[in-house]
């Protein structure tokens, strides 16, 4: 009987091995090609690495100090992620970023047990990274999403 117990155990952590988790990715554009926005996370609704926000050449960079919250149901087009970072700008405020699908957009391209990948339009708000600005206006965005173990 221990055996058998021991044995099912190795098993449940093997299978959870296989369950694991690998890192996604998230890439979007502008239309225009001025506004960029790149994200790598732990999984598909945790865990920020590290993420970039440009416009016109001008970034912020967010990494795996930052705060992050993910919503993601792709099959209802909800992918939602808000980033706070742990830096400070001059006048004490943290920078940020808000970005959120357009659910009518998303459009499944590859949608398997251990690869996803997807395209949806999203809009962008958060610290403007030009020098002259506060925020950003709302940008709308070109993205893929793309997940594999």
């Amino acid at each position: 009987m221990r055996y058998f117990i021991i044995n099912f155990i190795f098993v449940i952590l093997g299978l959870n091995c296989l369950a694991g988790s690998g890192p996604s990715y998230l890439k979007c554009k502008s239309e225009s090609g001025k506004t960029i926005f790149n994200a790598q996370l732990n999984n598909l609704d945790w865990g920020l690495e590290s993420a970039e926000f440009i416009i016109d050449k001008f970034e912020i960079n967010f990494d795996f100090d930052d705060s992050a919250s993910i919503v993601v149901d792709l099959d209802n087009g909800v992918y939602t992620l808000t980033i706070r970072s742990k830096e400070k700008e001059e006048d004490g405020s943290s920078y940020f970023i808000k970005l959120w699908g357009i659910p009518s957009t998303f459009k499944a391209i590859i949608n398997e047990r251990n690869k996803i990948k997807y395209e949806f339009k999203a809009k962008i708000q958060g610290t403007d990274p030009r020098p002259d600005k506060k925020f950003s206006p709302t940008i709308e965005l070109n993205c893929t999403l793309e997940w594999e173990i």
